[in-house]
């Protein structure tokens, strides 16, 4: 079986709040297929936290952060990690929606994104991205820029895929609705069961 090794980064929701304190995240779940269904995987995680009922726990999840702050700290954690990551999988840019909600930030968030993948390519050059739209909201005030942030994402995808990049986008926005989200933004059990196997029919078609 082959071996990959994730780079999960993000916010609290990579990290996993709620769900009953699990800290499990999509990234249990995510392992979970991928080390019971065929083609089997050996699964590594490389990050800065240990979050999670599980051995493969590493992550870059960041509770409450933007991405230009996450994208500080994984900098300076990555001289720590023990591999060299295969894969980034990435759910990111609520915080820049949130913190700011004006008409402007979904631009900004995309902006930022753009710059994070550019410097994971910089850094790891054979890395393979994996981007996920934005997972519903319940607070009206911020819909309009979570829609207008995941209707950009292909395009960013698209181009730096047309360059050679090995990237993709997935799209939790489709399979997840509100009844997923537990409180304002952090999914349930069953949203993080979604998410997971987004991510893991990314992993499958990047594979």
């Amino acid at each position: 079986s082959r071996t990959l090794t994730f780079l999960p980064m993000g916010d609290s929701i990579t990290m996993g709040y709620l769900a009953n304190q699990s800290y499990n995240s999509y990234r249990l779940g995510m392992i979970d297929l991928l080390t019971s269904n065929t083609p089997l995987w050996n699964v590594h995680t490389v990050g800065g936290f240990f979050n999670g009922n599980f051995t493969e726990n590493a992550n870059e999840g960041y509770d409450g952060m933007a991405i230009i702050p996450m994208q500080e700290h994984w900098l300076a954690n990555k001289g720590n990690y023990t591999r060299v990551p295969d894969v980034a999988t990435i759910l990111a840019g609520i915080h820049d929606i949130a913190d700011n909600g004006n008409d402007t930030q979904a631009l900004l968030a995309q902006t930022r994104l753009d710059a994070l993948v550019d410097n994971l390519y910089r850094v790891y050059p054979n890395i393979t991205v994996i981007i996920s739209t934005l997972t519903p909201v319940t607070i009206d005030g911020w819909k309009g820029q979570v829609a207008a942030f995941n209707r950009a994402l292909p395009g960013i995808v698209q181009n730096r895929a047309q360059a050679g990049q090995k990237i993709l986008m997935v799209d939790a926005a489709s399979v997840m609705t509100v009844d997923d989200i537990a409180d304002f933004v952090h999914p349930t059990a069953e949203g993080y069961r979604k998410l997971a196997n987004v991510f893991y029919g990314g992993v499958k078609s990047a594979a």
